[in-house]
């Protein structure tokens, strides 16, 4: 900017500020610069004068207010270090208890290192309280680019040693992309593996190998929880071993034509997206401590096929198992006496079903929760045999476009059919029904009997009812499903149990659009 003499208007210099520099922007009458602009540089001076005086006295004023914070106040920095310290674990998001390995995005684990960043930050006491807790920084996470940053290994030095002797939650995120600066950062961390707990590793299969090498030598027995996720698909099946880890939970997900292998020895729980069917084999026949297992496919590989006739294979401590298309013969070789928990999705015909029953009744065991979901198959009869092996039943959910008509009919004549004292009546003790179905296709007039036949016998067990449709249709179409003898038995029941949904997909209640339109 060009100033400009504010008395004689004579251009002067280029200069940011037309106050600055006013004497050599101002020619007067060739005598000097002019009385105003004299005067005016003079104040200009004493203005930048007092600006150093005012940030000098600022300057002093926050040394002091430092100083008194230290001695007096806040309250914070008056409590006792142990104190301060116990309140800033409680900071954090999630409880160190609530961490879990079960699920791939349950939490969001970096959100632990946001507040230790953000109490380090507030003022430097906070900063030292923080920085000797440990408590604070037994949880690292990491995320890996192609971008190299070296400054990553020196603060993953500070950050786990600042955690002490604690037991460790790692998290590593590694894209397809593996930056070179974690091969250093990497020896790091498995110097501190002896206090590895949760380690949790997603990665590209190649690195997948690389990590099983690098820790091959050292000892993980004191992890419990290991998770790993590989990103991409490999041309072959392969198998990674990593035998020197013994977890009691092991998670692997990924792609279904490799998986891992590791000890067995005390593993109690046991998720995967899609494990070998020999593998699993191998899993039931060697994890004598196994009680929870989740595998959402088991699948068939060509290197292994099928046997024609399958030994069995039997888990004797298990008590929770769900699984997703499960092949018929390996129902037809498993045998799990403890089980009280089974939960299947099957995509396929409607005969595996046989192979449940016989599966049921080969197991001897005492079902409590029982949860079958059907994509595209009717639920056929063969389940009314499962369900009358099960008198311990107790949580009966059924998903499903299609229920058979004649299923539910069935389970009203079985009940209405028994005597009054009988020892073990036929779902005796189950208190929780959920059904959702297709609302075109389903028949209510089935289930409404069986509801009244369940609610009118003197041991009344049943106490939740949730129906849910799936579709949304206008009031007309339950006026048209409802009629007024089904509707009756319907609400008498409803009226006798302690919980009730009836609703459409969107969540909206049914019971009262029928009630307003006087079909109840």
């Amino acid at each position: 900017m060009v100033a400009v003499c504010v008395n004689c208007q004579r251009a002067g210099v280029d200069t940011p500020n037309v106050h600055q520099n006013i004497l050599k922007g101002c020619f007067g009458n060739g005598q000097g610069a002019c009385v105003a602009c004299r005067k005016l540089s003079a104040l200009e001076r004493k203005i930048e004068g007092a600006r150093r005086t005012l940030n000098q006295l600022l300057a002093e004023r926050d040394d002091l207010s430092f100083t008194l914070n230290q001695q007096h106040d806040p309250f914070a920095t008056r409590l006792p270090v142990e104190i301060a310290s116990r309140i800033f674990t409680h900071c954090r998001p999630i409880p160190r208890a609530r961490i879990d390995l079960s699920d791939d995005d349950r939490y969001d684990y970096r959100g632990l290192i946001d507040a230790v960043f953000h109490l380090s930050q507030v003022c430097a006491n906070w900063r030292r309280v923080a920085q000797s807790t440990p408590e604070l920084w037994d949880v690292f996470c990491a995320r890996f680019t192609s971008e190299d940053n070296v400054q990553e290994v020196a603060i993953a030095s500070q950050w786990l040693k600042r955690s002490g002797e604690l037991p460790l939650f790692i998290q590593i995120r590694v894209e397809s992309t593996t930056p070179s600066y974690f091969r250093k950062l990497f020896p790091l961390i498995i110097s501190h593996s002896l206090r590895w707990e949760f380690f949790d590793l997603m990665a590209p299969l190649p690195f997948m190998k690389w990590f099983a090498t690098m820790v091959s030598s050292v000892s993980l027995y004191p992890l419990k929880h290991l998770k790993l996720q590989t990103l991409d698909e490999p041309a072959w099946p392969s198998n990674i071993k990593l035998l020197n880890a013994s977890p009691t939970t092991f998670t692997q997900r990924g792609c279904s034509s490799h998986h891992f292998t590791i000890s067995w020895e005390r593993l109690t729980h046991f998720y995967a997206t899609a494990f070998p069917f020999w593998e699993a084999v191998h899993l039931f026949q060697s994890a004598h401590l196994l009680l929870h297992c989740e595998i959402s496919a088991i699948v068939e590989v060509l290197s292994a096929p099928a046997p024609s006739s399958p030994t069995l294979v039997t888990s004797a401590s298990l008590n929770t198992f769900v699984v997703s298309d499960i092949p018929s013969y390996m129902w037809d070789c498993l045998a799990f006496p403890s089980l009280q928990t089974l939960h299947v999705t099957q995509t396929h015909n409607a005969n595996r079903w046989i192979h449940l029953r016989d599966f049921v009744y080969r197991s001897g065991c005492r079902i409590q929760d029982l949860r079958l979901y059907a994509r595209t198959d009717d639920f056929s009869e063969n389940l009314v045999e499962v369900l009358a092996s099960s008198p311990s039943l107790v949580k009966l959910a059924l998903i499903g476009r299609v229920i058979e008509q004649d299923f539910f009919a069935v389970l009203a004549k079985i009940v209405l059919s028994e005597t009054p004292h009988a020892a073990s009546p036929f779902l005796g003790k189950l208190t929780s029904l959920i059904c959702k179905v297709d609302g075109v296709r389903f028949q209510w007039s089935p289930l409404a009997s069986f509801l009244h036949a369940m609610t009118s016998r003197q041991s009344e067990s049943l106490q939740s009812l949730e129906i849910q449709l799936l579709g949304w249709y206008d009031d007309e179409f339950y006026l048209w499903k409802f009629d007024k003898d089904t509707s009756e038995l319907i609400m008498n029941s409803v009226r006798s149990l302690e919980n009730c949904k009836l609703v459409d997909y969107k969540g909206r209640d049914l019971v009262p659009i029928l009630s307003r339109h006087g079909s109840v």
